[in-house]
């Protein structure tokens, strides 16, 4: 398996034609993290049975290209200081296009394999060689996390709820350069936050984001300032690696 890539939210499990080809399909929206600055280059290889003429934008360190997905096609993205590719697509359901078909899953496209590139080398990986990000993580023996929040509460679907009344401030007992925060906005649909005494506003998208937090060195602290729902926090960025799910985090008033 590699550790170069690693796949986040928005892809459907391993679908394989007699061990003979794998892929994985795609949603609307799909996150590719990046754990390597060795390559310049991710090739995306879109299978040759994807359903053509879809749109596809491709988002990777604030610019977006747009595609039109068409079988077989080879999708290359710029990923030079990159932490994550995001893939959003349009969809379909097949049993909606298919009387025959009972498949009721909103798909985008099948991808069966990615590049990675540089100037010197050219590396493939097949798609059943990449991990999930929980596949990955949960390889390893997790820190324990300490938290301290102001005015939040969990509700049934096991998030943390953060009110925007008072700043909610999370203390990481180890400090890795970069967190992935797993959220969903609610009102405002902003994730607002503080690092070191510098704020930074984010958009996110409708349903659960994975938003990449870049942390100072030895800064192990974050106010957050806006309303979102708080599914888990995961790095890949240390050794071991680490991930805590909301339902785990230690709570203080």
């Amino acid at each position: 398996m590699t550790d170069k890539i690693v796949l986040g939210n928005g892809w459907f499990l391993l679908e394989d034609c007699n061990r003979e080809q794998w892929w994985r399909w795609t949603a609307n929206k799909s996150v590719i993290l990046i754990k390597t600055t060795e390559y310049s280059m991710l090739d995306i290889h879109v299978s040759p049975f994807a359903v053509p003429n879809r749109k596809l934008d491709v988002v990777c360190n604030g610019i977006t290209h747009t595609y039109i997905i068409n079988s077989g096609i080879i999708i290359s993205v710029n990923i030079d200081q990159a932490s994550e590719v995001i893939l959003k697509s349009e969809t379909f359901v097949p049993q909606l296009l298919d009387k025959d078909n009972n498949d009721p899953r909103e798909l985008g496209f099948p991808v069966v394999k990615f590049t990675l590139r540089n100037d010197r080398l050219s590396i493939p990986i097949s798609i059943n060689d990449v991990y999930f990000y929980k596949e990955y993580i949960n390889s390893f023996k997790s820190n324990i996390l300490d938290n301290l929040w102001s005015m939040v509460n969990k509700n049934k679907d096991g998030a943390a709820y953060i009110k925007n009344e008072i700043d909610a401030r999370i203390i990481f007992k180890e400090w890795y350069p970069l967190y992935h925060f797993v959220i969903e906005g609610t009102e405002e649909n902003l994730f607002i936050y503080s690092i070191d005494n510098k704020e930074v506003v984010i958009k996110l998208d409708d349903g659960i984001n994975i938003v990449p937090v870049i942390f100072p060195n030895n800064v192990n602290t974050i106010f957050i300032k806006s309303s979102i729902m708080l599914y888990e926090i995961f790095s890949m960025q240390g050794t071991p690696s680490f991930l805590v799910t909301a339902e785990n985090m230690k709570f203080y008033e």
